[in-house]
């Protein structure tokens, strides 16, 4: 229940998103994408199809990564995987991934139902189809559709933000926790904050505050570097750079300051609307009186 130590945070730059590399520079990344067509293995369902695969040497067929495999997919013809792997290889042209799609089975032996050699030169970023060689055995009709297979390279850089879990602060469940009081800690669900997680809270904020200020700061510094070289102007949002303060203090953000006199204006035109109508009321006409 309780949430990490403000000390603990990171660098107000990184509070507010860093991008870094998710995997390193000398690695193989690929997404087995998904299949189609894949054999009917068992006698009254479609296949659990899942894939295996790694990666050789073309020329001499030896082995350069050990075998991977994706999970598997519950009676279908046309599983969808999107599942990543990394191979922490530096792969050359010369260089194949040596596919086999198999159909899981609980209490035998798995059914290998065929192979594939793609050449790595001909996996890019844009995903491709790859033909699946069947066994013998499972080609019930040459009309049928041919299995494939569907996978791509991920290019070897791949940016991401940083994501915060955050947990609140220490409750009374967690002091009647300490002080083994069960009465306490059962007496409701959701216990309010203790002081010492009213101290986390606040401590916390003014964390994020600092990170948001320095951001406004960077921002505008960088805004500024981008008028001197001639550019233009650059457009801003009219309400600027909004403090954390600015949203706790009133349920929103504060308005800037040209907004605060539009009350006025309209309160004058109000008069004006008032008064019109005053001015060009006719005089009424006293109506004769009936003999």
């Amino acid at each position: 229940m309780g949430c990490a130590a403000h000390s603990t945070l990171r660098a107000p730059s990184t509070l507010l998103g860093t991008r870094r590399s998710v995997f390193e520079p000398n690695t193989f990344v690929i997404e087995i994408i998904s299949a189609e067509h894949v054999p009917r293995a068992d006698l009254f369902s479609d296949s659990d199809p899942y894939i295996r695969f790694r990666l050789v040497d073309g020329p001499s067929g030896v082995a350069r990564t050990a075998w991977r495999s994706t999970q598997w997919r519950r009676s279908t013809a046309h599983p969808v995987w999107r599942e990543y792997r990394h191979l922490p290889v530096v792969v050359s042209d010369d260089d194949v991934l040596e596919v086999e799609l198999y159909d899981f089975d609980d209490y035998v032996k798995d059914d290998l139902l065929g192979r594939a050699r793609i050449p790595t030169k001909h996996i890019h970023p844009a995903p491709s189809m790859f033909f699946i060689d069947l066994l013998p055995r499972y080609i019930k009709d040459d009309a049928a559709p041919s299995c494939r297979l569907s996978l791509r390279q991920v290019p070897r850089r791949c940016d991401s933000k940083v994501m915060f879990f955050i947990r609140h602060g220490e409750s009374l469940w967690n002091a009647a926790q300490d002080g083994r009081d069960v009465r306490t800690m059962l007496s409701q669900v959701d216990h309010a904050l203790s002081v010492e997680g009213i101290e986390q809270a606040t401590a916390f904020c003014r964390t994020w505050q600092a990170a948001a200020d320095d951001a406004c700061k960077s921002d505008a510094s960088s805004d500024t570097d981008d008028d001197q070289d001639g550019d233009g102007p650059v457009q801003h949002d009219e309400g600027g750079c909004k403090s954390l303060g600015d949203w706790a203090e009133g349920g929103g953000p504060r308005q800037p300051h040209q907004h605060q006199q539009q009350p006025q204006h309209h309160h004058q035109h109000q008069q004006r609307q008032r008064q019109q109508p005053h001015q060009q009321q006719p005089q009424s006409q006293p109506q004769p009186q009936p003999q």
